[in-house]
């Protein structure tokens, strides 16, 4: 495998998906917060306006689609190298196109959920009970999309979803939940690398040595790593993790300049 580890001995290539992640999301929640704010006065005084207002957040959300999906074809050409997270601390990143996705996430909810909060605002007749049982539903399907996206956005400012690599052992942190791996709860030569390219399956062979902490997937026994927004080649993340597995004098040196190139050499890298 040609590439490398954190710090990578040439600049890394930063695209413009990357730079702009960030301030799309930031946007986006400026958007739906405006249009909250017009949904709750009653929508804008022209109802024309107020249409255009409500389909440009579809229209903006189904835009920021496309970077997303730019940015997640073919997991096989993404980079085969850590990026440095601090001393005794590698880091798999998340992909920009998780930004991109959780922008989309925004702006399609406060598109999808206007016209129920200004049906809810418009509306002063008394609702039957068929009107109150549907209100109801969607009330409660709208506060879990928002709980939803909350926790997508919540999560793409901690720098989730991740993986980290310490001298320790492997740091899983997922949208929702996180997991703590010990190098020596790992069955050694495992994991191999991935067919799909999408789920990677680690094999314990000290389940209790695990911990698991919120909403994760996968059995202590046999946790799932969801590839799908890491910004690191499969192969390349199974073959660092087999090498910490199989060499234990080589963990203390994680996160260190000499313990990268360690890696480096281990993998056949240049």
């Amino acid at each position: 495998m040609s590439s490398s580890t954190a710090p990578a001995p040439s600049p890394v290539r930063v695209s413009w998906t990357e730079r702009a992640a960030r301030p799309a999301v930031l946007a986006a929640l400026l958007f739906a917060a405006v249009r909250a704010g017009t949904v709750l006065a009653g929508g804008l005084p022209s109802r024309g306006w107020d249409y255009l207002f409500g389909l440009s957040l579809l229209v903006l959300g189904l835009a920021a689609l496309v970077p997303m999906v730019v940015r997640q074809r073919n997991p096989w050409r993404r980079p085969a190298r850590l990026v440095d997270a601090g001393a005794g601390r590698r880091r798999v990143p998340p992909m920009a196109g998780f930004g991109w996705f959780a922008a989309a996430q925004v702006l399609l909810g406060a598109g999808i959920l206007q016209s129920f909060g200004l049906d809810l605002v418009r509306d002063t007749q008394t609702p039957t009970v068929v009107g109150w049982g549907f209100t109801s539903i969607m009330f409660l399907l709208a506060a879990f999309y928002l709980l939803l996206v909350t926790g997508l956005v919540v999560a793409f400012f901690r720098g989730d979803p991740r993986i980290d690599l310490t001298p320790a052992g492997v740091e899983i942190r997922d949208l929702f939940g996180r997991r703590s791996v010990p190098w020596a709860a790992l069955t050694p030569g495992r994991p191999t690398p991935p067919r799909s390219g999408t789920v990677l399956r680690l094999r314990v062979a000290r389940p209790e040595l695990v911990r698991r902490r919120g909403l994760v997937f996968g059995r202590a026994g046999s946790p799932l790593v969801t590839l799908g927004w890491l910004a690191a080649h499969p192969g390349f993340l199974a073959d660092a993790l087999r090498h910490y597995v199989d060499h234990p004098a080589e963990r203390a040196a994680i996160g260190t300049p000499a313990g990268d190139d360690a890696l480096r050499r281990a993998l056949g890298a240049s």
